[in-house]
């Protein structure tokens, strides 16, 4: 919500990569307040699950589950998992000892289940009195890079609008980007809902196709663009979801680079315009960018609640005596991607935090950092916090 965005004071992360002769690939990884930690239900009261979704356990991909406990209590947990009709097709116990870490590489393999292309996992904690969090990783069989899927609370967010941000099909000689979307109905109603392309830089260039969703069904939106919207002729922007009423859906992306061997890429949550900031807020913080020999930095800047807003991005720069900063004039639902180049003057940069803070209008406004090992091609996204 906007008073969770105001009332942050810390901001952490990390990278875990493989690195290798030819370049670096891995995943950015998201500090979790101990707030967002899920313990058993008591005196009656619905569970809280957490949920994690675009999960794979294929010829393509293999999953690898986390599961850590903060509270410094065992857990008894029940890992269940879905398909995009919302099949159960397993359930999986899982015991955490107080303040343990457990991760299970190749679980759902390990457990019977295969054949999984597009699927969904619940974690509900159903003993003991721990804290829990959870998140899968994805890793590609040919290319061996992960792309991080940290979990939400099911049915935890409700909104009339969600935009994913850098959505793409861009095929050249170099390159060849592609973005899949998911929506998960966590309601108990069939859900219609909109989904609308609005074009980089030019949001007065948009298309609008009309969907449904069953209750705990999932919708697959593979190579979005080109398989909805290729008739506007634009290879890059945002993607809004969006209903008539208060709904309950999750949305996600994973936008990367197809190359002969196999996929490089990012996963890319949908943005409420709750969950962004507008001029009474806090500035946000992108944390642990670069851009050098060896990695460049793409800036994602968003507005999500279809009102103008001029925004101020900073680069603060550690041992620098000055911090460079630039003004952007944001259109209703615009996307615009920028380089953190834009902030060096020639000069690399290392362990750079990027603000973006609103400094007048009605808009509201997300942000991301997308680091691009130059070797290897592979985006690491870092949501702003």
């Amino acid at each position: 919500t906007a008073a969770t965005i105001r009332e942050l004071a810390t901001a952490a992360s990390s990278r875990t990569y493989n690195f290798t002769p030819t370049g670096t690939f891995g995943q950015y990884i998201p500090a979790i307040r101990f707030a967002d930690f899920v313990g058993k239900a008591a005196n009656g009261e619905p569970p809280s699950i957490l949920s994690l979704q675009q999960v794979a356990e294929s010829a393509a991909f293999r999953a690898n589950f986390g599961f850590a406990e903060a509270s410094g209590a065992p857990a008894d947990l029940s890992v269940r998992v879905y398909d995009t009709a919302n099949n159960l097709l397993k359930t999986i116990a899982v015991k955490l000892k107080a303040g343990e870490h457990q991760q299970l590489n190749g679980m759902l393999a390990n457990n019977g289940v295969t054949n999984l292309a597009n699927g969904r996992v619940e974690v509900e904690v159903t003993g003991g009195d721990g804290k829990v969090t959870a998140y899968v990783s994805e890793i590609d069989n040919k290319t061996n890079d992960p792309v991080l899927v940290s979990a939400v609370l099911k049915g935890g967010v409700t909104s009339q609008k969600w935009v994913v941000p850098g959505v793409a099909y861009i095929n050249n000689p170099t390159a060849f980007w592609v973005t899949d979307m998911r929506v998960f109905n966590a309601g108990t109603a069939e859900m219609p809902f909109a989904l609308t392309f609005y074009a980089e830089r030019e949001p007065s260039v948009s298309m609008t196709k009309n969907f449904s969703l069953l209750p705990g069904e999932i919708k697959v939106f593979d190579n979005v663009i080109a398989e909805h919207f290729a008739s506007l002729g634009r290879a890059t922007g945002s993607i809004a979801v969006t209903t008539s009423t208060n709904a309950n859906l999750t949305v996600t992306a994973r936008t990367y680079n197809q190359t002969a061997l196999g996929t490089y890429g990012q996963f890319v949550p949908g943005v409420t315009p709750a969950e962004s900031v507008g001029v009474a807020d806090r500035a946000l913080q992108i944390l642990q960018l670069e851009q050098s020999p060896r990695l460049r930095t793409n800036i994602g800047l968003l507005e999500t609640s279809g009102q103008p807003a001029t925004i101020e991005v900073s680069a603060v720069i550690p041992d620098s005596l000055v911090t460079p900063f630039i003004t952007y004039d944001l259109q209703p639902n615009e996307f615009r991607q920028i380089s953190l180049a834009d902030f060096a003057g020639g000069q690399a940069l290392y362990n750079t935090r990027v603000t973006v803070k609103v400094i007048s209008g009605n808009g509201r406004v997300t942000a991301y950092g997308s680091a691009i090992d130059e070797l290897k091609g592979d985006p690491t996204y870092v949501p702003a916090q």
